[in-house]
């Protein structure tokens, strides 16, 4: 799956992700909103530290556009996986486009990733709907290119996450 491809798609899902956040947020959004990438980051940066879980998908997106930071996918992946081992769907699907698409190609975790986030959500939901659309999307180019052991391990993956 071509991180290029779905990028637009997950940032319009952060965009409606953030804006129907409320609190502490707040300000980072408005930043965000205004392409003033840095002032987001330094708002999200501690936010995310102290486990806040929108702010840790938030930092992952900016690291993983260079919006604000240098383009680093090694720092999307851990904020990333930061949210989604927590239950963070758009995280979970952030990361399955990401290690998908890598030059290791884990496309074992990258497939438990969209299989987890497509559980978590149902199709009624519209909340997460642009989400769901990835994940399984992706659940359908990645399963393509994998062999049935891959995927079947890949589900056992999934079918043991809890969050945490």
């Amino acid at each position: 799956m071509s991180a290029k491809g779905v990028f637009v798609a997950l940032g319009i899902v952060l965009t409606l992700t953030l804006s129907a956040a409320s609190g502490p947020m707040e300000d980072g959004i408005a930043a965000y909103d205004k392409e003033d990438y840095a002032t987001a980051l330094r708002i999200f940066q501690p936010l995310a530290e102290r486990g806040h879980l929108d702010a840790q998908y938030s930092l992952g997106s900016l690291y993983q556009a260079g919006k604000g930071v240098a383009q680093d996918l090694s720092q999307s992946i851990v904020w990333y996986r930061k949210a989604a081992d927590q239950g963070h769907v758009q995280a979970m699907t952030a990361l399955g486009v990401i290690l998908g698409d890598s030059p290791r190609e884990n496309f074992i975790e990258a497939l438990a990733w969209f299989n987890v986030a497509v559980a978590r959500t149902s199709p009624s939901d519209d909340k997460h709907a642009g989400t769901r659309k990835i994940a399984e999307e992706g659940q359908k180019e990645l399963s393509a290119r994998m062999s049935p052991s891959q995927i079947t391990a890949a589900q056992r993956l999934a079918h043991e996450w809890k969050p945490k």
